[in-house]
Order: C-alpha cells, then structure tokens, then sequence
C-alpha cells in the first residue's frame, strides 16, 4: 500500500470511541455485503484495540438475522492451543464469539497446535478455499508488523500462497505462528487497520510517509478499499 495514497482514515478522539465506530461501520459494511452475497467473511485480528471492537460489534446489535451469515475466519494465530492465553481464538472467543447468536460452523479458528505448523497453514489454506475474504481486520505493531508478517520476513515475497507458517523475532513470547499473507489480503474486498496508543504514533506515521518497505510490513499491504482507525494519539504524527 502507499498509504498516503490509497487509505482512508477515520481519526477518533480514544480507543472507545474507535472502538464504537469501527463496530457501526462493521454493521455497514455487512449489510451492505449481503445485498449482493449471502454471507460475509471477515478475518480477525488480535489484540486489545480489537477486542474493544468486538464487544462493540455484540453491544450494537445483539440479536438479528445478519447474524447467521457471518462467518469468522483469523488473520494469524500463536502457535498455541486454543486456550492457551496468547491464543487469539481466545480472545476472539471472551470478547465476542461467547456473546453472539453464532453457531460453531460460523468460526474458522487456525490450528495453532498443530504441528508441524505448516500441516496448519495448508489446512487453514483448505478452509478459505480461495474465496476471497470481505473484510481483515489488521493492527500493527509498533515495529511496523502486521497479522504475523515481520520486518524483513521471507513470507512478505509470498505471491501465491494465502497461509504460511511464519516465526516472530526474539523478544515475542510465542514465536511460532500462523499468519495470513499479503496476496490473501489484497483479495479482500476490504482492510481495516485500527491502532491506538501514543506508543504507535511514529509508526503509523512511518506507514503514510514511506513507500512500501519490507522492514515496515504494514506499509506493503494493498487491497481494493483500506480503512485506518486510529485515535487522537495515533494519528498525532500524521501531516493534515
């Protein structure tokens, strides 16, 4: 992606606020979805921010018919058991799949315990079945990472695969992981970056300024529509 260029950016004045209106352009987005397709794909990402969203997602519509054509798959995953703390189908599961009229054929959750990883990432491959997702929701962090695509990393010259088994850098409490690649991405027909936090202000600023770069992933991300959520302290970096 060239940021500058291609992005939509939608600044919040906090993380609630982002949170709220992520969820009321989910719902958008879906209905809108469903007047030409009869269901919605969308790809979750981890972390706190996110996880706002998802409660947000329950709070704004509880109850309703939309609900039983969604169908939840995952950007990337530790490479850990499903209720393992660090998992992300953990977390995904807190904070919205426990709360939603959902039925257990309506989330796709990557095999982290799987080994070897890459028997997972080609099982998981299996499960897209090619069909490009409606919408991934992505966050980055503050090395400029996204889904589990590192600085640096071999898979970001992936051009065929849509899963790969990937390794985060030293320092990450899992290291072994699942991720989702950039050609998987650039099929959808939506991406959604939400990133808060002073501490991801020169980054996201990084993003918007450079050319795609592999040491900054999240720069490289293309897809027909990309949306960023931020809040006021994200976004302070950024040139109006």
């Amino acid at each position: 992606m060239s940021g500058a260029v291609t992005a939509q950016i939608s600044i919040e004045r906090d993380p609630a606020a982002v949170a709220y209106a992520a969820a009321h352009e989910f719902w958008r987005a879906v209905d809108l979805g469903l007047v030409s397709r009869a269901t919605f794909r969308v790809a979750l990402a981890g972390g706190h921010t996110p996880a706002g969203m998802y409660h947000e997602i329950v709070r704004q519509r509880p109850t309703g018919a939309a609900w039983s054509k969604l169908h939840f798959f995952f950007g990337d995953e530790r490479g850990v058991p499903p209720d393992h703390a660090d998992s992300n189908y953990r977390m995904a599961k807190s904070a919205l799949f426990d709360h939603a009229p959902i039925g257990s054929g309506q989330i796709h959750r990557m095999q982290g315990e799987v080994r070897p990883l890459e028997n997972a990432a080609r099982g998981y491959e299996r499960e897209l079945a090619g069909e490009p997702l409606d919408l991934v929701l992505l966050g980055i962090g503050s090395d400029g990472h996204t889904a589990s695509l590192f600085p640096g990393s071999s898979a970001l010259r992936e051009a065929t695969r849509w899963v790969l088994d990937a390794v985060a850098p030293p320092g990450n409490a899992v290291r072994e992981r699942l991720t989702i690649t950039l050609p998987c991405i650039a099929q959808a027909h939506d991406v959604w970056f939400m990133v808060t936090g002073s501490q991801k202000a020169r980054t996201v600023e990084r993003i918007h300024r450079e050319p795609p770069d592999p040491q900054v992933p999240a720069s490289m991300v293309k897809a027909p529509r990309i949306v960023w959520f931020l809040d006021k302290a994200a976004a302070a970096l950024l040139k109006a």
